[in-house]
């Protein structure tokens, strides 16, 4: 029932109001002054006052203020009631605050009239204020549950999609899959794209993945390089792996924007309800693993999770704890091997090598722990250090009487995309003392080839320099003649894959042959990697190769040994 408050210091007046209210259904609590009256709203919280304005001790003025500052009651719609009807008492009741105003005498009609219009605005008020707190309630859920920038669904809707398609699933043997589609280089793209092309990038990607999905399959954002598509129904191995690979067609096809072409590289993983978990979470863990099983050079594919990827993550994660232990504890070494100038057999330099000891399986070669350096970072500072301790240990032989002496450094493609390097390069050369002719760092062709924008004048600041730059593994790449124009190189490091057996395999011998050609034409030297017996030195001789570097001279060795080997090499 509506409680309407009366006060009034005229006992007949209030009387009259509260029979009048009663007729109409109201329920009518009185006050019979201003003081009883703002206690009873503070109390009662009414629906509609009714307040006197000429009262003893405490006028309506003064109540309604005192009810329009407390939060309880500030919203409560409010009529005076006086027999001063003049513009000037209308206009000071409604600055105090009331919502209306009744002059008496009044008739029954005029304050049942009264009541019902405040009540009616109150009433729309309230719905007003319903559905704006509807609307916030919706944009609310909206932000929380879906991704800003695409549109899709988020990492916290995704479970109740999950939860929807088990419970709609016919039969307990019923198959979902979930698809982990995560983008790389995705710095790379924030840094280069404008923030605008950046986020239409996305918008279009969005639209290509749910244009590849079934009309009870789902697709979330749950990261900002990670996508989460749950396949719904009846679905096979092979179904599965179709439509991972409809979706790899889709995303690795160029995207136009802007005027610009911009291509992704997309790894997807797999995993299947319910043989690789129930729970999304799980089954979502176990896509992401079998997404980052998928190495560099296999990237643009997919793969369905296995508990030997999950073996092998767990044998990753665990090298990468004693990595990180070995470099706390000071377990690398630098091994240096000799390089040989093929005509006159005198060592011209070394390549440093990093080895790392390990407490229990002893001597690791980089093969076993530089990928996990690299993912971790830590083959930043190591890769430092390695260099630091190379230029000074050659500065050392330069000092013992080998003039000539050069270093060669492997430059891994986490630290040469590291910004300001040349100038990182210079500060470590006058540190250590080394001149920047005796130093070749080495760079492999996919290194050079990921961003030839960025690549280009990296190695141009090593030139300036005075430093030397080597392509390390030559012809297992791109191996092109138009972009070895356009990098700053000294040296071309044949791959070893080419030099074994090179006298008696004819096809490796007219690759070496047709790249020492055109290494020579471009003004660089060559050196053979991996040589091992006489016959191989002698057909390299002959094909004008002019430096070596393998087993056949000496294996990659200590410091201190190879200081003995230098002493004693004959050539």
């Amino acid at each position: 029932m509506t409680k309407v408050l009366v006060i009034e210091d005229e006992a007949a007046i209030r009387a009259n109001i509260a029979d009048i209210l009663e007729l109409e259904g109201f329920e009518v609590l009185e006050a019979a002054n201003g003081a009883l009256g703002l206690q009873m709203a503070k109390k009662l919280l009414p629906d509609l006052i009714l307040c006197d304005v000429m009262m003893p001790e405490m006028d309506g003025y003064e109540v309604v203020k005192a009810i329009r500052n407390h939060p309880e009651t500030s919203t409560i719609p409010l009529i005076f009631l006086t027999a001063r009807a003049s513009k000037a008492d209308y206009r000071q009741g409604m600055v105090s605050g009331s919502d209306d105003y009744l002059t008496k005498p009044f008739t029954a009609s005029e304050l049942i009239e009264a009541v019902d219009s405040q009540l009616a605005k109150q009433a729309a008020i309230a719905e007003k204020h319903h559905l704006e707190i509807k609307q916030l309630e919706v944009g609310l859920n909206r932000a929380f549950c879906y991704d800003k920038t695409t549109g899709l669904a988020n990492q916290f809707l995704l479970r109740d999609q999950f939860r929807q398609v088990l419970a709609t699933s016919n039969s307990s043997q019923e198959i979902a899959a979930i698809l982990c589609i995560q983008l790389h280089h995705f710095e790379r793209l924030i840094a280069t794209l404008e923030p605008s092309l950046f986020d239409r990038l996305l918008q279009l990607l969005a639209e290509r993945l749910k244009s590849n999905l079934g009309s009870n399959d789902t697709i979330a954002r749950v990261k900002e390089n990670q996508f989460i598509s749950i396949l719904a129904g009846h679905e096979s191995r092979e179904e599965v792996a179709q439509t991972a690979q409809n979706i790899l067609n889709f995303l690795t096809q160029p995207f136009e924007i802007a005027g610009q072409r911009i291509y992704l590289s997309v790894s997807i993983g797999i995993s299947r309800y319910p043989q690789n978990g129930i729970q999304i979470e799980t089954l979502v863990k176990n896509a992401e693993i079998s997404a980052n099983a998928i190495f560099q050079r296999e990237i643009n594919s997919y793969r369905f999770y296995t508990d030997e990827i999950r073996a092998r993550l767990l044998e990753q994660l665990l090298m990468e704890n004693e990595l990180r232990t070995a470099w706390e504890n000071g377990n690398f070494q630098v091994f240096y091997q000799p390089q040989v100038n093929t005509h006159t057999r005198k060592i011209i330099g070394s390549e440093a090598l990093l080895r790392c000891l390990h407490p229990q399986k002893g001597l690791l070669p980089p093969a076993r722990f530089i990928s996990q350096a690299e993912e971790t970072g830590l083959i930043v500072p190591i890769g430092e250090w390695v260099t630091r301790t190379a230029c000074r240990q050659a500065q050392a032989w330069q000092v013992q009487g080998y003039s000539d002496f050069r270093i060669a450094v492997n430059l891994s493609p986490r630290q040469f995309n590291q910004p300001n390097l040349g100038e990182a390069m210079k500060q470590l050369l006058e540190e250590t003392g080394i001149s920047p002719e005796s130093l070749e760092l080495e760079i492999t062709e996919s290194c050079v080839m990921e961003d030839l924008s960025t690549a280009i004048p990296t190695l141009k600041s090593f030139k300036d320099q005075g430093i030397r730059v080597a392509l390390d593994d030559f012809g297992t790449g791109y191996s092109s003649l138009s972009y070895l124009k356009k990098i700053p190189l000294d040296t071309l490091k044949i791959d070893r894959a080419f030099i074994s057996d090179i006298q008696s395999d004819l096809q490796n011998r007219e690759i070496v042959k047709n790249i020492i050609q055109m290494a020579h034409g471009l003004g660089l030297k060559t050196l053979a990697e991996g040589m091992e017996v006489e016959a191989e030195m002698d057909c390299l001789r002959q094909l004008q190769c002019d430096e070596l570097q393998g087993y056949l001279f000496s294996r990659p060795i200590p410091g201190q040994e190879f200081e003995n080997f230098l002493k004693t090499w004959k050539g």
